[in-house]
């Protein structure tokens, strides 16, 4: 990933971090709040109107932690989410996709590791599936693996808030539920992922499906 996109995610104004196969069966059992000592950086750096909506960011750090749990990614891989509003958001688009305007969400994987990706299939680097959202993964520039136990980045996910409560109007739902399924959709594309082909789309989308029902259960009362 570009420096400057690393840099523009480390200065927002709130953060969360640091502590806090089939789809069908998870890798590793998980809990609401996940693996606590999950490596994930939070950074809510939306500005202007669009900063003034208020989001749950607790919710998020659990359901990344939640996911990171699930899918067994290595602890050492550290999460990087990022929040931004749509001028930043059309910013990154046009940079890295060549595509005008504020989209849902980018996923920018940067180290990858066989533990990681396992149950991955090769990630996408273009939207192919007009029901999809453009929620396309720019390639990574950075060295694309780390060895031993060493500290890496998996990837940043990089949300627009705004865009996904203007999708969840026009779908009859609500923002929260938008957030967590481009969260998840978002750190699947971390893993490798991917929906160009009919198989790999039943199958990611079977695997979100699966991962937002099993959150959603372990998380009842959490946030309340």
């Amino acid at each position: 990933m570009p420096p400057e996109h690393r840099t523009k995610r480390r200065r927002g104004r709130t953060t969360v971090g640091d502590d806090g196969s089939d789809h069908d069966a998870p890798a590793r059992p998980g809990t609401a709040s996940g693996d606590s000592s999950a490596r994930i950086s939070l950074v809510d750096d939306r500005d202007g109107p669009d900063g003034d909506a208020t989001l749950d960011l607790g919710r998020l750090d659990r359901l990344a932690r939640f996911v990171l749990a699930d899918r067994a990614v290595p602890r050492r891989l550290e999460l990087g989410l990022l929040l931004v509003d749509r001028g930043h958001m059309a910013e990154l688009n046009a940079e890295h996709m060549g595509a005008d305007g504020p989209t849902d969400v980018l996923a920018f994987p940067i180290d990858a590791t066989p533990a990681a990706t396992a149950d991955a299939t090769p990630a996408a680097t273009a939207d192919a599936t007009p029901a999809a959202t453009a929620d396309a993964t720019p390639a990574a520039t950075a060295d694309s693996a780390t060895d031993g136990d060493a500290p890496g980045l998996l990837g940043d996910v990089v949300l627009c808030p705004a865009v996904a409560s203007a999708q969840a109007a026009e779908r009859g739902t609500d923002t929260t539920s938008e957030l967590d399924l481009l969260l998840v959709h978002g750190i699947l594309h971390l893993l490798g992922h991917d929906h160009a082909e009919p198989g790999e789309h039943q199958r990611m989308f079977g695997l979100t499906d699966r991962l937002l029902a099993d959150f959603a259960a372990a998380d009842q009362g959490v946030g309340s």
